[in-house]
């Protein structure tokens, strides 16, 4: 009886972690966290979702009722069906020659953590051009991933300032519109970074496992990563 008792209170110390510590009953919102989406991966292989695969993923939102949201949207979430985001951090040129097309295919949306210092530089990353085309479409939102990917808790005040609203400032002067979303560069935040962000941003995106829950923290928001070996009933089955 005691071995039994103490393995529910293990699953449920294990639900409350993935559901970020969510009041009962509140709304559960799944979002998505991609980085790639490329055949041939240049950099880490499983971060490259397949084209194929990210396709078939669409259409299963698309064919299933999903509503795919921007965090704009998000507090309109109760009154949509389905309601599921789906963000891509860094800023590949991939997600140009790949998804954008997809997103088009299906009228779905997406969000771009952009990290704003890599906008032009080499062949795989995003040009200024394709960003203001994509965000004009009202399909792809582009959020804030930094402006340089740094570990924002090893930053001065100062160094903190810069990375955050510079960023911000960055893109609104590519696309005219202000983020309200940072996504933490590799996950890393705590108490004085999350601070800082609340004085430009209305939402912090973490790479911890779980299910956002409306009426949580907005500053420590949990995603469901999509790793490039996904099936699509591991992929159905992680949204549900």
């Amino acid at each position: 009886m005691k071995m039994k008792k103490a393995a529910l209170l293990l699953l449920a110390l294990l639900i409350a972690v993935l559901l970020g510590g969510a009041r009962d009953g509140a709304l559960r919102v799944p979002i998505l966290m991609y980085h790639g989406v490329a055949d041939e991966a240049w950099g880490q292989p499983e971060l490259f979702v397949r084209v194929e695969d990210m396709e078939r993923q669409l259409q299963y939102l698309a064919e299933g009722g999903y509503t795919t949201l921007t965090f704009d949207e998000l507090p309109r979430a109760a009154e949509v069906q389905k309601p599921i985001l789906l963000t891509f951090d860094d800023g590949y040129r991939d997600i140009y020659e790949n998804l954008f097309p997809l997103l088009k295919k299906y009228n779905l949306k997406a969000t771009l953590f952009l990290i704003t210092d890599s906008v032009g530089h080499g062949d795989n990353f995003l040009t200024a051009d394709m960003l203001r085309e994509m965000a004009a479409s009202g399909l792809l939102s582009i959020q804030s991933h930094s402006r340089t990917h740094p570990d924002l808790t090893a930053l001065s005040p100062e160094e903190l300032k810069q990375e955050l609203e510079g960023s911000a400032s960055d893109i609104e002067a590519l696309t005219g519109l202000k983020p309200i979303a940072l996504a933490y560069p590799s996950g890393h935040h705590n108490a004085a970074v999350r601070e800082a962000a609340a004085e430009t941003y209305r939402y912090g995106v973490t790479s911890a496992k779980g299910v956002y829950a409306v009426g949580s923290d907005p500053l420590r928001i949990r995603r469901l990563a999509v790793p490039r070996d996904m099936t699509l009933t591991q992929f159905a089955a992680m949204i549900r």
